[in-house]
């Protein structure tokens, strides 16, 4: 190949990767890297879920917003596609979508497990009480009254939160634009 000269090319004056070394590259970053970390992860995610300690709380709350979060990019991608090439179907690979849409339902069953239901979203985070029992320390007791404030701000509808509302929260550096949502997507 050579090198790309065509201006507003994001590849202007580089040597673009040709498709079969693109493929391969996607290839062993998921089977060497992606597979792996994911398989770890979800060890020890489901390993303190069933632990159920108050401490892990957090850890698990964020883990599993960002892998929703992650889920919903791909929905949203999925349906950008399928509308981009006027497919008939509202998604243009329904069975990566089935099995999102089961996976999701998993992580949601395993948060309501361990936070039995929206018990941190309810209890006081001014009490000290609350905060011994549930061993936060102050970053993380000011981040849930973060969350629970934009939740109230967005008012209890079955309107959704937009993740960038939550995840502001935890620092500038981590601010997510809002994605899909049903509302939108009609």
């Amino acid at each position: 190949m050579t090198t790309n000269m065509e201006e507003g090319s994001p590849y202007y004056g580089k040597i673009p990767v040709t498709p079969i070394m693109d493929f391969q590259i996607d290839n062993i970053t998921i089977h060497q890297l992606l597979i792996p970390l994911r398989k770890k992860l979800l060890q020890e995610l489901q390993r303190k879920v069933l632990n159920n300690k108050p401490e892990d709380f957090l850890e698990i709350y964020l883990t599993i917003f960002i892998l929703l979060h992650n889920m919903e990019l791909t929905i949203a991608h999925d349906r950008w596609f399928a509308m981009r090439y006027s497919l008939q179907n509202r998604f243009s690979n329904y069975h990566l979508i089935d099995a999102v849409f089961q996976g999701a339902n998993i992580l949601l069953a395993h948060f309501h497990h361990v936070s039995k239901g929206y018990a941190p979203f309810s209890i006081d985070w001014e009490s000290g009480e609350t905060i011994v029992l549930a061993k936060s320390n102050e970053e993380e007791v000011r981040y849930m009254k973060d969350v629970i404030q934009a939740t109230k701000h967005q008012g209890m509808s079955s309107r959704r939160i937009p993740c960038y509302i939550i995840l502001h929260s935890i620092g500038p550096w981590l601010v997510i634009p809002p994605t899909f949502s049903p509302e939108r997507d009609n």
